[in-house]
């Protein structure tokens, strides 16, 4: 009996070793099968940040090349409407404003006006050269310094803005 005895306390102790190392198994199964799905949820999640991020920056470039379009359309718009509202270059004269204006690309252009001609006529012809890329600028006068815009001194006449008889300007842009 003592040996029947034994041997089922060594049957129920090897019973437990083999149920406590199945445990152990099947507990170390669930972490690798934990980590793993943790791992693939991880590169799913930057998977989808990458498509992501990629999807915004095509949308950025695609907007920016569309507000640039626009840009140029307008600039292009503007331009063609100036063109066609210009009036005839004066002959020189007593009455005639000879005006030089300085481009932003460095190059150099003139044009006489009529001295009791608005400013904003000034602007109008700035306004038809395509080597003016800004829609917004103004026009600056280096000595004595002073910088005209359209909206405060458009309709100043070229006599006021002391613009006559001669008067060299710069376009400074003022668009970002």
């Amino acid at each position: 009996a003592r040996e029947e005895e034994a041997a089922r306390q060594a049957d129920r102790r090897l019973r437990e070793e083999q149920d406590a190392a199945y445990h152990e198994s099947l507990a170390a199964d669930r972490e690798r099968e934990e980590r793993r799905r943790a791992a693939q949820e991880a590169e799913r999640q930057a998977r989808e940040a990458a498509e992501r991020a990629a999807r915004e920056e095509k949308e950025r470039q695609e907007e920016e090349a569309r507000q640039e379009r626009e840009r140029r359309e307008a600039l292009e718009a503007r331009r063609a409407e100036k063109e066609s509202a210009m009036a005839e270059e004066p002959e020189p004269g007593p009455g005639v404003a000879t005006i030089s204006v300085r481009l932003p690309d460095g190059s150099r252009t003139q044009r006489r006006f009529g001295n009791r001609e608005k400013v904003h006529r000034l602007f109008d012809f700035v306004d038809t050269l395509p080597s003016v890329p800004a829609l917004h600028y103004s026009l600056v006068s280096n000595f004595p310094r002073q910088v005209f815009t359209r909206d405060a001194h458009g309709d100043l006449g070229l006599l006021e803005a002391q613009l006559h008889p001669q008067a060299m300007l710069f376009v400074q842009s003022e668009d970002s």
